[in-house]
Order: C-alpha cells, then structure tokens, then sequence
C-alpha cells in the first residue's frame, strides 16, 4: 500500500460519509465517527490494504487491515478538516 492509496482511501471514506450524514440528515442517531470507522475498516478489509505492510510489519489475522482502517478513518477527519480550512 502506497501513500496515494491511503490518502484515497481516506477521502473516499470522509466523501462516503458526508453523503450518508447527509441522507439521514442532521437528526441521525449514528455519529459520524461511527460511520467513518465502519466505513474505513470495511474498506482496507475487503481490499487487504494494510498500511503495515508498507513498514515490513506482519501482523496476523487480518488485523493490520483493521487496524489501517481505523488510521485512514482518523486521516480522513484530519484531511477533510484541513480542505476546509484551505476553501
């Protein structure tokens, strides 16, 4: 996994969430924060894309996907926070 990958991934994931935050609407039960973690995690799992491998960190299990998920979700809150500061 590449630095351009992980940054896709998390502006896919922000814009994916900004569109489901926007179809509940502003009354949604859900936290946006859950929805970008489910929504990261879901990602690098289904497309094995682990961060840890870029290091020559094996870890088990599937839980290096998991756990980059869980890092692109964050990068992307990050990312879209500084977007906006930039527009």
């Amino acid at each position: 996994m590449n630095l351009t990958l992980f940054v896709t991934i998390a502006v896919l994931t922000e814009g994916v969430t900004d569109y489901i935050r926007s179809i509940l609407g502003e009354k949604a039960k859900i936290p946006a924060v859950i929805i970008t973690l489910a929504l990261g995690i879901a990602v690098c799992v289904l497309s094995k894309s682990d961060v840890f491998s870029f290091f020559s960190i094996d870890l088990p299990y599937r839980i290096g996907c998991v756990l980059s998920g869980i890092l692109i979700s964050r990068g992307s809150n990050y990312l879209h926070d500084l977007l906006k500061k930039l527009n």
